[in-house]
């Protein structure tokens, strides 16, 4: 993977982020797919959030943030917009810039959930669900 002016950059915030897959994961499979882009690992703390944000804002190349614990409920108030899972849910795991500038917060959770579901053939449309626990444990 060649980095350039033009390679957009994602990143993933987190506290802690050391066990955190995502960029190894996430760049090998954008190499693949000749992606001009690279996700980078954000080590923010929670007090140090909106101070980060502010900056990550001002970086035109910046794509979009993958978002994990402790900043999935900060940065739903943090972004320009969310969508109205994200509002419903009051979190949010993914915000993007728009082409407009603008930073859209997404919740993408429950969808990539039940993809799995689906791809691994199983239905659930229809079916009772018993969840135990939260968060990436539930």
């Amino acid at each position: 993977m060649e980095i350039s002016g033009n390679t957009r950059i994602v990143g993933i915030l987190a506290d802690p982020i050391a066990q955190v897959r995502t960029p190894g994961v996430l760049n090998a499979r954008m190499a693949a797919e000749g992606t001009d882009a690279v996700v980078v690992p954000f080590h923010v703390a929670a007090e140090d959030l909106e101070a980060a944000w502010q900056g990550l804002v001002r970086i035109k190349s910046l794509a979009g943030v993958i978002v994990t614990v402790p900043h999935k409920q900060a940065v739903v108030a943090l972004a320009d917009e969310a969508t109205t899972a994200a509002r419903l849910v009051g979190a949010a795991n993914v915000v993007r810039r728009d082409p407009d500038g603008r930073m859209q917060a997404a919740v993408y959770d429950g969808v990539g959930f039940v993809a799995g579901l689906k791809a691994a053939g199983h239905d659930p449309a229809g079916k009772a669900v018993l969840q135990i626990g939260a968060g990436g444990a539930g």
